[in-house]
């Protein structure tokens, strides 16, 4: 697994997730998160959402990191 050395301060993550699927629970421990920025269908729309972010003072991810 690829770490990164430069990311931010690890921050609390819950210790169970519950999703469902199929109508039917599944849970899972999370030990690890991967935050890897924006995503969407349209990077022009996605682009625009982070400059308007970032103009309420919301700084952008600079590169994914592991939490």
């Amino acid at each position: 697994m690829r770490r990164f050395t430069d990311s931010v301060q690890p921050f609390p993550v819950a210790k169970q997730l519950i999703l469902e699927l199929d109508g039917s629970p599944v849970e899972f421990s999370v030990r690890r998160i991967l935050v890897a920025g924006y995503t969407g269908r349209d990077r022009e729309q996605v682009r625009a959402h982070v400059a308007e972010l970032e103009r309420q003072g919301i700084a952008s991810p600079g590169r994914p990191c592991l939490g």
